[in-house]
């Protein structure tokens, strides 16, 4: 809170650090329970990912451009070829079946 000087006739204005809620600055961190192993990495014309869970996704397999290239449910072991696919960065987006908690992986494919 500012308040002005208690001198008579001051111009100056003071801060004044008080017991005073802290107001809300961030946000809470989401669990990140879901992990995936995608190797490898760069892929030459397939993917793997390994679910280190038994929760079941929604893979998405999105270029830079935002265009999704692949779209696919998983299983613990999921093989995504990518012989058709060009070079470049992509990004595989799982999303939570039950949650839908959304996590991204980056993959670089290279023929």
């Amino acid at each position: 809170i500012w308040q002005t000087a208690s001198y008579a006739g001051s111009l100056m204005l003071r801060p004044v650090f008080d017991n005073y809620p802290n107001p809300t600055v961030s946000v809470n961190e989401l669990d990140k329970k879901d992990t995936f192993n995608v190797y490898p990495n760069p892929a030459h014309t397939t993917i793997n990912i390994k679910i280190n869970n038994s929760n079941s996704y929604h893979i998405n397999l999105i270029d830079i451009n935002g265009k999704v290239m692949i779209d696919t449910e998983s299983s613990l072991t999921t093989k995504i070829n990518t012989s058709s696919i060009a070079n470049g960065i992509y990004i595989l987006r799982f999303t939570n079946n039950n949650t839908q908690q959304i996590t991204h992986k980056k993959v670089v494919i290279s023929k």
